[in-house]
């Protein structure tokens, strides 16, 4: 089961897990982490600090016309929910320095607004895993460039990615999948010569060192498939 959201970091998609995926009694989960993770917060859903009257999200998902009305003249809030909230600042009252600055609302509330949620996160990972009887492990995703593949711009402590030292100072296993990535792009190398482009072969485009096209998503899904001989499949989150 893939329960990946575009946008969250560590701590939403434990949460994720703890109020959905539990249902599912996962055998095992596995945690992609990117290096984006460590921005605690959703730039896509995090504008959305508004509660709705009950009845009205039902009818702004399955109505056209209540949609359309809603966002027109702001029934409800919907209008204004589609709009991230904003406040600017003018530094030394000049226009030209003028900054924006995004209200996360009640997730920063809720978590906090340090890297530290990622530690926060895992632990709260572990003591799901423990008390639900399930396995979990930690897969780091890569950064790919044209002719080489990166581990990404992480935090570390020493040398250390800190999301992996977290997960293994935890018990959990750490697999980094840029070592599955390195033994593909080596073999295609091999196979087709020196014009072979990591980006081309396993991103969505060039301008894009991190989003996988179906070749890199099925490098990754091999890669942690052989985590599970026994049965050739996971649970994810």
């Amino acid at each position: 089961l893939n329960l990946g959201t575009p946008g969250y970091c560590t701590y939403g998609e434990v949460e994720l897990l703890a109020t959905r995926g539990l249902a599912f009694q996962p055998d095992h989960v596995i945690l992609l982490f990117v290096e984006n993770d460590y921005v605690p917060g959703n730039f896509l859903f995090a504008q959305y600090t508004f509660e709705h009257p009950p009845g009205t999200e039902y009818l702004f998902l399955h109505s056209a016309l209540f949609r359309w009305a809603s966002l027109r003249w702001d029934w409800f809030h919907f209008g204004a929910a589609t709009k991230p909230q904003t406040q600017a600042t003018t530094p030394n009252d000049n226009p030209d320095l003028a900054l924006t600055k995004y209200s996360y609302g009640r997730f920063h509330e809720a978590v906090g607004t340090d890297t530290d949620t990622v530690t926060r996160a895992l632990k709260r990972l572990r003591d799901l895993s423990v008390a639900q009887k399930f396995g979990v492990t930690i897969a780091i995703w890569p950064r790919f460039a044209s002719a080489v593949i990166l581990e990404g711009d992480h935090e570390l402590v020493g040398n250390e990615i800190l999301a992996a030292k977290v997960a293994r100072d935890l018990g959990f296993p750490v697999v980094m999948l840029s070592e599955s990535f390195r033994t593909a792009f080596a073999q295609a190398f091999e196979d087709r010569g020196s014009s072979v482009n990591a980006l081309d072969l396993y991103t969505l485009s060039e301008d894009d060192p991190m989003h996988p096209n179906e070749t890199g998503a099925s490098v990754a899904a091999e890669a942690l498939s052989r985590l599970f001989p026994s049965t050739g499949a996971a649970k994810t989150e």
